[in-house]
Parts: C-alpha cells; structure tokens; sequence
C-alpha cells in the first residue's frame, strides 16, 4: 500500500470527475467526524437525574474543533450533544442527556452526513458519465448482504435479513410463479412445480400488523421500553408458525425462523436505533453550515419538530427496499446464488452437513426441477430468424403468418417415432417428434422447447447448410463460366479488331 500515491489518484479523480470544487470541503467534513468520534462524555448529575452527560475540558477542545470543521457554530453544537429540546407550553425546555443518548447523537451525526455524502458524490459521478440519453437496455449488479446470523442479533440484523426475505421472494416469483404464469397466458398445460414460499415469514416480519409495525408503534408512544415489545410480540404471534419464544431470555430476546435459519434477536436499543435521527436543533445547524457541502445538501432538507413513521429508520428502510423490489421486477433477472461450503474459508473443502441445509433452503433443490420444463422460449418471430434454415421455403412464405410457418417448420421435421425409449432424441440428423410430445409446444405467441430439441434442430440446420454449400459452389461455378465466356467474347471482339488494324497497317506498308 503506497497511501502517497493513492492520494495523488484520489487528488486526479476529483479533477477529472469534476468535482475538485468541493474536494476542501469535503475533506474539512470527514476530518470533523473524525473527531466527532473522539468525543467522550462524562457522568453527572444535574437537576436531580443522575446519568447525565457532560464534557471537560479536553472534550470541550475537541468539540470546538469539530465545530470550525464542520463551519457550524460551537455553542450550539456543545448544547446538541449534551442537551434535547422540547416545547411544553409554549416554552422551550432543555433536558438534559445521558452519556448513551450524547454518544448516540454523535454517532447518528457521522452516519447522517456520510449517508447524504455518499448520496451527493453517487450522484455527481452518474452526472458526469451520463450521455444524456435515455437507455433502452442497461445491465445492473445488485450485491446483497445474505442472510446475517451472529451470536447477537439487533434491529440492523433484522432489517437486512428482511432484505434478504424480500429478494428471496422475488427469486421464487421470478422462477416459479412467473414460468407458471406465462405457460398458462400461452396456453400451455404444464405440471406446477410444488415448492416452499416465505410470504408468512414476510408478512409476520413487515405486515401489517407485524415484528416491524409494533416496533414502529412503540416509538411513536411516549415512555415505551425495549422489553415491552417482546412482550406485544409473543401476545400477537405466539402462535404463527415462524415466530417463537427464545427461553433462555424470553424477556430481553425472540426468534424468528427465518427461511435459512432461526435466528434470535435482541430487542435491546431497539427503540433507540429505530429513533436514530438527527434532532431537529441538530439538523438546523447543518442547513446554515458555512461548509459549502454541508449546506448544498442539507439546504433543501425539511425540519419537523414531531416525530413521525415516515422518519423512522425502518419505515425509510422497507420504503427503499419496496422501490428496489419493484425495480427488479420490471427487469430480466438472472441471480448468483452464494453456497457458504465451510466455515474456514478453505478451498475444496465441502461439508456436506452445512451445504445441503442451504441448498434446501435457497430453493436450489427444488429450482433442479425446472429442468424438466421448456429450457428454451422464442417468439415467433425470433424463432424464425433462429431456425429459417430448418426450411427457407417455408420461412419466407408470405402467404403465412408466423405461427404457421412455425408450426409447419417443426411439424415437418419431428416426429414421435424418431425419440429413443429414454425419450431422448436420437444422433441421426434425421429428428422429428409430433408437438402433442412434451419436449416441444407451440402456445399462442411463442415457441417453447426443451434443450435436446434445440440441440436436433441446430444439427439439422448444420445438414441443410452443408447442401447448401453444394448448390453455392455449383452456383459459383456457373456465374464464373458465364463470367469468363463474357470476357472470351469480348476479347474476340478486340482480336478481330487488332487483326483488321494490323492488315491496314500491312497494306498501307505495301503501298508505300
């Protein structure tokens, strides 16, 4: 690692990503949330609380640092950290904060401003490699955490183990719904493939009534405790089949299983990081930031002084993760599923013990059966332009609409007698099967065929090609014959001419 020369790239990139404007700032602010973190809190007692937070002098210092840093005024910063307000009657009341609250006010500070930082910088770098046209077809990667199982689970685990529910849902749509849908629309019979959906893990995890909705209730009442919640939790789903009561800590934890695996969470903080967004004081300094950055991206930003769902970290979450799901359903999908083969990372090494639970509970085991479906779909059209070889007369025929020309071109060439007793088709070039067989089914728009089909019409394609190629060196032959007897008449016609110039030329010699 060379961190010089990785800083002169750095230093270049924002030249030539147009944005050495706000390089000074930028820098200004992460070395202010550096220090931001370095911000310890004292334990005191004030008015009568005990646990109240506060700084000393050593603290203080870094404080007015981080404040000429972040271009925002120090006292309001020094109160931000160490002091809520509230309006009761019509007056503004500072209470004070405990050491966990400061410190979580410093930490949902740095998440803020690198999340909006990174938002601003994403969008500065699409601006500039955008070639201000509207893309037909684009290829996108979206690389998902999987599902997160530690030895102590939180809200973060929660939320990103409902993303992954999420994604798996629309895999089994993608494979299984979506096949079923389209062979029924081009009507098709077709055996269903049985296989396990998690859309009562889903809805138990972000329903309506829900792990989720009651967590978001409880902020949203005043005096709510983390251990209340497991108990709303165990009165409402005690019962549901992927919910269950974690006894070793019934009180302070509760299991969820998940489609990989239960998982056990802590409710602990829970209420806390859910509410963990940036108080409305807080928010009114970034916006009149003498920091250019800090002010270009919090200018805009609305202060409420209530607390809303909508500001809640998991509604904002599960209301992004619901615009990715829809996305992904709008787009042809193909997915890369993970197997995790051991746990020492070591190459080669499969334990069987650990890799067939995630082959079951990815739907990998049950995905193997839609091998035994048409591997292969063509629209009429593209099936034509594919396969015109099978029969060219047939293929240009403009007295037939596509179908029929389609329905013609396999009818013509497959038969039932031709499939071996396996069912498999047979290596003669020869292959033909009647379309009342499986391997092949012509629906309304499409065609849809099984591999070993594809494989027999390519091989017949390649038979009528190699005909082909006799009749185009006949032909080349003809077309050069005629080409060079053209040139022999020609060169006829320009030797009697040089003959009657050489006898003019002879006899005039003569006369002379």
């Amino acid at each position: 690692i060379d961190d010089v020369k990785d800083f002169e790239k750095l230093m270049n990139s924002f030249d030539k990503m147009n944005m050495s404007d706000i390089r000074d700032d930028l820098f200004l602010v992460l070395s202010g949330l550096l220090l931001l973190g370095n911000i310890a809190f004292d334990e005191i007692e004030k008015g009568g609380k005990s646990n109240c937070s506060e700084l000393n002098d050593a603290n203080l210092k870094i404080v007015n640092e981080t404040s000429n840093l972040l271009g925002i005024e120090y006292e309001n910063l020094r109160n931000g950290l160490l002091f809520s307000e509230k309006n009761i009657a019509n007056q503004r009341i500072e209470i004070p904060l405990s050491v966990e609250e400061s410190l979580s006010i410093c930490r949902s500070i740095s998440k803020d401003i690198y999340n909006k930082i990174f938002e601003f910088i994403t969008k500065k770098i699409n601006v500039f490699l955008s070639n201000n046209k509207e893309l037909e077809s684009f290829i996108g990667i979206l690389d998902i955490f999987g599902f997160e199982i530690f030895l102590k689970n939180s809200l973060e685990q929660l939320l990103i183990n409902i993303a992954n529910e999420e994604i798996h849902n629309i895999y089994l749509f993608v494979v299984y719904e979506k096949e079923s849908k389209l062979y029924k629309e081009e009507g098709i019979a077709s055996d269903s493939v049985k296989y396990t959906t998690n859309e009562s893990i889903i809805d138990l995890l972000r329903g309506k009534t829900s792990i989720i909705s009651i967590l978001e209730d409880a902020c949203l009442a005043p005096g709510k405790k983390d251990e209340s919640i497991v108990g709303m939790y165990t009165n409402k789903f005690s019962k549901h089949t992927h919910y269950s009561i974690y006894k070793r800590d019934a009180n302070n934890s509760f299991m969820i299983k998940h489609t990989v695996s239960d998982v056990t969470y802590s409710i602990s903080n829970f209420i806390s990081k859910n509410k963990d967004i940036l108080s409305p004081n807080i928010l009114g300094l970034l916006k009149v930031s003498k920091n250019g950055l800090l002010k270009s991206i919090y200018g805009d930003i609305e202060i409420s002084e209530s607390l809303g769902r909508k500001n809640l970290i998991s509604y904002k979450y599960l209301e992004n993760l619901k615009k990715i799901c829809s996305y992904l359903k709008s787009t042809n999908i193909y997915f890369i599923k993970c197997i995790k083969p051991n746990e020492t990372k070591e190459k080669n090494n499969f334990n069987q013990k650990k890799v067939f639970p995630q082959l079951f509970s990815l739907s990998i085991v049950e995905t193997l059966n839609i091998k035994f479906f048409f591997q292969y779909k063509y629209t009429f059209a593209s099936f034509l332009s594919y396969f015109q070889y099978l029969d060219l007369a047939i293929s240009n025929d403009s007295n037939l609409d596509d179908k029929t020309k389609v329905t013609m071109i396999l009818e013509k060439n497959f038969n039932r007698d031709s499939y071996k007793s396996d069912g498999s088709l047979p290596d003669s070039n020869v292959i033909t099967l009647r379309l009342s067989d499986c391997p092949l089914c012509v629906g309304k728009t499409m065609a849809f065929l099984k591999k070993d089909v594809v494989r027999g019409m390519r091989e017949i394609i390649n038979e009528n090609l190699k005909g082909y190629k006799n009749v185009c060196t006949i032909t080349s032959a003809l077309i050069t014959r005629i080409k060079k007897k053209k040139n022999v008449e020609l060169n006829i016609k320009n030797l009697e001419l040089t003959q009657a110039y050489l006898r003019k030329y002879k006899y005039v010699k003569e006369i002379k």
